[in-house]
């Protein structure tokens, strides 16, 4: 039976350590990125050299990586230290269920900012058909206020803006506890515009 002989030679060498402006341009990012990261705790360099230069290990490239995919996808920066801390023990115990709650959450925290963001939507929707109404629009779909002469009643008075109202109107004081809050995207009742005498 023939035996492999081992190989002779040196010894493997460890991955060479990258600077900081290595980091930066492999992983598409700026150092001054790469240095706020560090400052959150988010981010370690391998070794600082006499110098004091920054000397980071390959594997911060794809840490770098995973932290900006991370605050894409709307992770605040306490929340992607969480990630960073489950991402360095992610097939170890629960670390991926922990992973995947997350997540979850995450998703729902966005579906309750898009119901959010279409229900402001709907209320400045609301609030330009009325700003319509009371320049006169005649259902063209040009608005009139790209004139010179917005808003100006015919008498020379300047006609009452509901979207100046509606900023300027009292927001309700904050409900007790226990109570259901009023929703505050829905703008107050507008009346018939009048006119202002300059």
């Amino acid at each position: 039976m023939t035996r492999t002989q081992p190989t002779v030679g040196p010894a493997p060498q460890t991955a060479a350590l990258l600077r900081i402006g290595d980091v930066a341009a492999q992983s598409g990012t700026s150092v001054d990125a790469l240095r706020f990261y560090e400052t959150r705790g988010l981010l370690k360099p391998a070794r600082r050299r006499a110098s004091g230069y920054r000397e980071y290990a390959p594997e911060a490239i794809r840490l770098v990586r995973f932290i900006r995919r991370a605050q894409d996808l709307g992770f605040t920066l306490a929340e992607v230290g969480e990630l960073v801390v489950m991402r360095e023990r992610a097939w170890r115990g629960n670390g991926p269920k922990n992973l995947r709650k997350v997540a979850e959450a995450k998703v729902a925290d966005i579906d309750q900012r898009v119901r959010e963001l279409r229900a402001l939507r709907g209320a400045l929707a609301r609030l330009i058909t009325a700003c319509d109404v009371a320049c006169g629009i005649d259902g063209t779909g040009e608005s009139s206020c790209d004139a010179d002469d917005c808003c100006v009643a015919p008498t020379g008075g300047v006609l009452d803006c509901p979207l100046i109202e509606a900023l300027e109107a009292e927001v309700p004081a904050a409900p007790a506890p226990g109570r259901r809050a009023a929703s505050r995207t829905t703008p107050p009742a507008t009346t018939k515009p009048t006119r202002r005498k300059l």
